[in-house]
């Protein structure tokens, strides 16, 4: 008789679920390769498995146990692609086993950056500190990223998302500092935006004070107003820091002023001598200079009338045709 020949088959065909793109991406479609182990029948594209919406399928391609097709971003967001068991059969009727899970992440958000300076402007500084906060983690930022017009760069440090530096200038004046887009990259290679502009200010120069009497010294006036004038707007002056060099003679009242302009009265308690003076660093300026101390004023009151005194030269009685007389008031009138 003839041989009869069966060949038994029950082994499944494994299912192998293949992409060559980074699984966090900046892409919009992702090529995906299905491959059997064997030839099979009945599978197609809705056979493919997606976790939610954020893709689709498109661009499915049967070539027998080899499928291709495109993932397509419709969103920003994570998606898991999976070829489940029992979807396709082989030429025994055995159904394919399942594949591994696949997840890819879309990401096609530039990462923002924020610049924040360590001082408010304008600054006594000639160093400032200023923060870069991404809004990632990114790679590939350095210093030389860094755009600073009228300054320099130093002390960096990083990685991020939040690195720092200083910017430097030797002398006063006004400098910038920016991120500009592109400079570095996220984990999907989005090229980040521009960071927000900082413009500071520099000055170093301590502001003058200048203290002025309205009255000539001396003087039989009870009350001798003052102006004090700054060469900068400041903050922080208060009456208290007016000194007088004697308080039995004389005290403060009517203090009053802001920003540069101070005026302020000087009263007479007794008759004599008393020097006022503004001393340095009892205001600040707005990049925080302390003032420079005034000249000082003296100022002498002096309320008692001068009393004559005369005298005639000679004896009296006089047989002399012309008789000399002084006058003395005590002091100059």
């Amino acid at each position: 008789s003839t041989p009869f020949t069966r060949e038994f088959d029950t082994t499944r065909p494994s299912t192998t679920l293949e992409t060559n793109a980074d699984l966090l991406t900046n892409d919009s479609s992702i090529p995906f390769t299905v491959i059997f182990d064997e030839t099979v029948t009945g599978f197609d594209e809705n056979d493919i498995t997606l976790s939610n919406t954020v893709a689709r399928i498109s661009g499915f391609t049967d070539t027998g146990s080899s499928y291709t097709f495109n993932l397509e971003r419709n969103s920003d967001g994570e998606v898991t692609v999976s070829i489940p068991a029992n979807v396709a059969n082989d030429d025994a009727g055995n159904s394919n086993t399942a594949s591994t899970p696949t997840t890819i992440t879309f990401d096609m958000q530039s990462p923002s950056v924020t610049l924040t300076p360590g001082v408010t402007s304008p600054t006594g500084l000639s160093s400032i500190p200023f923060t870069v906060t991404f809004s990632e983690t990114v790679t590939e930022f350095d210093e030389n990223d860094i755009t600073a017009s009228g300054a320099t760069i130093s002390g960096f440090d990083g990685p991020g998302p939040s690195y720092t530096f200083n910017a430097e200038r030797d002398s006063d004046g006004t400098f910038t500092v920016v991120i500009l887009a592109g400079v570095a990259n996220d984990q999907a290679g989005n090229g980040n935006t521009a960071s927000n502009s900082i413009d500071i200010t520099i000055d170093t120069n301590l502001p003058s004070t200048t203290l002025v009497a309205q009255t000539t010294s001396p003087t039989n006036d009870n009350s001798v107003p003052f102006t004090v004038t700054f060469g900068d707007p400041v903050d922080g002056f208060i009456q208290d820091d007016i000194e007088i060099s004697d308080e039995t003679v004389a005290s403060i009242s009517g203090f009053t002023g802001t920003g540069s302009s101070y005026t302020f009265n000087l009263n007479r308690i007794s008759d004599g001598e008393v020097t006022v003076s503004i001393p340095a660093g009892v205001a600040t300026d707005n990049a925080g200079n302390l003032n420079e101390a005034s000249d000082p004023t003296t100022i002498t009151f002096d309320t008692q009338s001068p009393t004559p005194t005369i005298s005639a030269a000679g004896t009296n009685p006089t047989s002399s045709n012309s008789i000399t007389f002084t006058v003395d008031f005590g002091e100059s009138v």
